[in-house]
């Protein structure tokens, strides 16, 4: 697809990086004006060279692209390791206070029950102190003189 003004923005790129251009405002195939290109700066003398760049440049970049998608698979992979670290600690502490809970309840439970119990040995005491009392203080009353 040809965009207008495409060819002098490239060759200007090209000129102000001092990169060797070629380009035809005629030719709108690109293999031919690449060919055209090579023969016209000699490189077609230099082909095995020039592909076996090609090929070098083809695989560091697939190397670097191969290492940056494993680095970030890497970190991908970690982070979802602590995110399960995370999860599985989140777990464990939830059923530690769940546990801690249910134990105090159960201690509470008992110390209530231990507590009116102790309660109700108190008041069957005073019941029968009381009962006592007001034994001896109706006999005192009958022997008294009015």
């Amino acid at each position: 697809m040809f965009r207008a003004g495409a060819f002098d923005q490239l060759k200007q790129n090209a000129n102000k990086a001092r990169i060797p251009f070629y380009g035809s405002y005629t030719e709108s195939g690109p293999v031919k004006i690449a060919v055209e290109g090579v023969d016209t700066s000699g490189r077609h003398k230099q082909e095995a060279t020039l592909f076996e760049e090609m090929r070098q440049v083809a695989e560091a970049t697939e190397l670097e692209e191969s290492l940056g998608i494993l680095r970030q698979s890497m970190k991908m992979q970690h982070a979802q390791n602590r995110e399960e670290e995370f999860s599985s600690f989140i777990e464990f502490q939830e059923k530690e206070m769940k546990t801690f809970m249910e134990e105090r309840e159960k201690k509470m439970a008992e110390m209530n029950k231990i507590y009116f119990e102790e309660m109700l040995d108190l008041e069957r005491e005073f019941d029968v102190f009381g009962a006592v009392h007001d034994q001896e203080r109706l006999n005192d009353a009958d022997d008294a003189d009015y």
